[in-house]
């Protein structure tokens, strides 16, 4: 692993978030990567996208523990995309709990990776090769502390069954989620609980009842943003996450049904994003804080994104920060203010508070 201190690699690791080509990965080049630090940091943008930055921005042991719980949720996210196989993916999810039921310290079993031959693109080739390098994330894991490795232990506990159960009531119901609250369910174990590790982390302890409520209501806000940006290729393959497209599963739907589920799922997301407020509320109130930047780099991040969401739903997007560099700069600031970063937050969630009031949820979503 390198010599050089954490905080004089971080500016390079940001950039280099920044200027990594996730639709053309340089393979080859990662897969040669045998130090299992050098990796992690390497393929963490191909995972991560620009929330990598969010990981990088913490400090050093925190942000490591933070990156290796983020990966391990990326497998099993893969697990869930990649095996079209239900058994196959069934037994892998749960195979990977099982890995950690080792002697502590003790080198973890080989990750499944018995997946189908099938057309992926180049973002699902690099989750492939996360997957076949997963010792390489293990290597990194047994360096953490205790605490550490208990809460990402927790985290892959109660995610991965989770994900399981998920995997069969999509096969039930013919690819499909119907109901309002099985996609919140389904946005609480992918997201809420990596999010409840990392708040976890941030706080140095383990979360009360209502910081685990915040957190699942803030994994809709953000998970959704995953869900709307996807719609169309999860639905060509086979899959969706609203029972209007259900009749079109494993082809395309019509331009203006996409567009009319994007713009609904964009404010049922928008309705949850207060929540997020609830969970920087509980970060500790230091002067200096990497973990306050943290939480403003990902609100501005998800709010870009949701604004570029607004425009594909046919609605006027509200103003915000677009470029990658300028979010960095203005998180980087909050740093050494929380007063600063209350009030960049503020302005956020008033624009979404604003856009949900022009474009309410409709009440018609089955419940």
């Amino acid at each position: 692993m390198s010599n050089v201190p954490f905080s004089v690699r971080r500016p390079g690791l940001l950039l280099q978030g920044i200027f990594t080509n996730r639709d053309q990965p340089d393979f080859a080049k990662l897969a040669a990567l045998t130090d299992p630090e050098v990796f992690l940091w390497a393929i963490l943008p191909h995972a991560a996208r620009t929330f990598a930055a969010c990981i990088v921005i913490l400090p050093e042991e925190k942000a490591r523990a933070a990156a290796v719980g983020y990966l391990y949720a990326r497998i099993l996210d893969t697990y869930e995309d990649l095996m079209l196989d239900p058994k196959a993916r069934h037994k892998a999810l749960l195979g990977f709990v099982q890995r950690f039921n080792q002697t502590p310290g003790a080198p973890l079993p080989e990750a499944p990776r018995a997946f189908d031959t099938q057309k992926i693109d180049a973002r699902d080739r690099g989750h492939l090769l996360l997957v076949q390098c997963c010792n390489r994330i293990d290597a990194v894991y047994l360096t953490l502390s205790q605490e550490h490795q208990n809460g990402i232990q927790e985290m892959i506990r109660a995610m991965a069954p989770g994900m399981a159960n998920s995997s069969d009531l999509f096969q039930q119901q013919g690819g499909a989620l119907e109901t309002l609250s099985q996609r919140e369910d389904y946005c609480d174990v992918v997201l809420g609980n990596p999010l409840a590790l990392g708040l976890r982390i941030a706080k140095g302890s383990t979360l009360t009842y209502v910081e685990r409520a915040s957190i699942q209501k803030t994994s809709i806000f953000i998970q959704l943003a995953n869900i709307t940006r996807d719609i169309e290729k999860d639905c060509v393959r086979g899959i969706c996450y609203h029972p209007a497209l259900k009749t079109y599963l494993g082809k395309d739907a019509p331009a203006e049904l996409y567009q009319q589920i994007r713009g609904d799922l964009l404010s049922e997301a928008l309705q949850h994003a207060n929540s997020f407020r609830e969970v920087a509320n509980t970060i500790p109130a230091r002067k200096l804080s990497l973990v306050r930047s943290s939480a403003l780099m990902m609100v501005l991040f998800t709010d870009r994104y949701y604004r570029s969401c607004a425009k594909k739903a046919g609605r006027k997007p509200w103003q915000g920060i677009s470029s990658t560099l300028a979010i960095l700069c203005q998180s980087f600031l909050a740093i050494f203010s929380t007063c600063y970063a209350d009030r960049k937050l503020n302005l956020v969630l008033e624009k979404h508070q604003q856009h949900i009031q022009d474009h309410p949820p409709p009440s018609a979503v089955a419940k």
